[in-house]
């Protein structure tokens, strides 16, 4: 199941191109922050997934449609962030400022929950496998073990990505192609908008 987990957080999505668009754009705290709520996410998934949360939207279809439509509107309103600070905003990547206002820190934290709450990888994941295998767990320990695991490779996993996108030659980069990437960023918005609305 670890594996399984490490390859879906691992794979490019919504979770993955948010942590690293924030920490591109400030401090590497700023992507700390995002990175933790992401997390955050993985966990409040697992622990409702574990009391009973998965069995719920697998009996009632209609909740995963409703999962499904929010998820579209949350990666719109990420999509028409993009779009704006792609046309109007002068965004200084890799710009090391001081630090970041309380409600920005709240800001960043909470949408980071939402993106991992709203990710359509990980409604798949925990209800179409990890939910699964728990009704399908002969032991307390079994299920307890690979649930602690999932959270710690969520931790572990995020907070890498932040190490590594702050190194200061990857900012370097990410600045110099400043346009590229805040188009490459709308781009992914707007995918997984549209594999959402195929589904």
């Amino acid at each position: 199941m670890w594996i399984a987990y490490f390859l879906a957080v691992a794979s490019p999505g919504p979770a993955q191109v948010y942590v690293i668009d924030n920490t591109t754009i400030g401090p590497k705290s700023r992507g700390q922050l995002a990175a933790l709520g992401i997390s955050l996410g993985t966990s409040i998934w697992v622990l409702s997934v574990s009391f009973g949360l998965g069995r719920l939207i697998q009996d009632y279809p209609f909740t995963r449609d409703a999962l499904r439509y929010l998820s579209i509107l949350l990666l719109g309103y990420f999509l028409m962030l993009s779009i704006r600070r792609l046309l109007f905003d002068k965004v200084i990547r890799g710009a090391t400022a001081h630090a970041l206002p309380t409600n920005d820190k709240i800001r960043i934290f909470t949408r980071g929950v939402l993106v991992n709450l709203l990710n359509p990888g990980a409604v798949v994941f925990f209800i179409s496998l990890f939910s699964p295998m728990l009704i399908a767990a002969k032991s307390q320990r079994a299920v307890m073990l690979c649930a602690v695991g999932i959270m710690c490779i969520s931790v572990l996993w995020y907070q890498t990505l932040v190490q590594l996108v702050a190194f200061h030659w990857v900012k370097r980069f990410v600045a110099r192609s400043d346009k590229s990437f805040r188009l490459g960023f709308t781009a992914l918005y707007a995918y997984f908008i549209y594999k959402l609305l195929k589904m």
